[in-house]
């Protein structure tokens, strides 16, 4: 049950921006944000943020604890989660049975064989990252929130970094650009799916 009693501190970051933007003045309910930062801690309960506050200082946390929305009670509203499932539902807003995200692995029913969420042949890490593996967000079914905002303002940059492959995809969505870790070396990489390269 703990699991379904989160703090999710991205949503807390993003409607930190949203809400500056929309309720502060008339002017600033008709001005698109600049720049949104969504940051998710997988791990980070919601009495931690008050239990450390002493420890942070005037910015970062302590600006969106103040100044932002902070959501104590976020519940996801199915039974059972697991981190690419909780992912998916925090960055589309869909349940499971929608975006069709359950697990980082799933059974075929049509020949019993282990399909991967985000492992695809057709692509493969971008030259010299040091990747080792084939990934993309072939799979995924519902739309993220970075998704929509390329398709509502294809001018925006959508950039997704995380330590893992599986939250780099799956926050990321398909449009924009997703890196992470490569475990062998320790670089960034990213999928031939986002980029031909890494940026300089």
């Amino acid at each position: 049950m703990t699991m379904r009693r989160t703090t999710i501190l991205g949503i807390a970051t993003l409607l930190t921006f949203i809400a500056s933007a929309v309720t502060t003045t008339t002017y600033a309910a008709t001005t698109k944000p600049q720049l949104v930062i969504n940051i998710v801690a997988g791990t980070l309960r919601a009495d931690d943020l008050n239990r450390y506050s002493n420890n942070f200082c005037g910015g970062g946390l302590r600006r969106l604890m103040d100044n932002g929305v902070v959501c104590t009670n976020s519940v996801h509203d199915y039974l059972f989660t697991t981190t690419p499932a909780a992912l998916a539902t925090f960055a589309t807003g869909a349940q499971p049975s929608v975006h069709g995200i359950t697990n980082d692995f799933w059974w075929s029913y049509v020949d019993s064989s282990k399909v991967w969420l985000i492992k695809d042949d057709k692509y493969q890490s971008v030259p010299y990252s040091t990747g080792s593996d084939n990934y993309s967000p072939s799979r995924l079914s519902a739309h993220t929130i970075g998704d929509m905002l390329i398709a509502q303002s294809p001018k925006s940059k959508l950039y997704t970094v995380a330590v893992d492959a599986i939250s780099a995809i799956v926050l990321n969505g398909k449009a924009g650009m997703a890196f992470w870790a490569e475990t062998n070396q320790t670089h960034w990489t990213t999928s031939s799916y986002y980029a031909e390269s890494l940026p300089q």
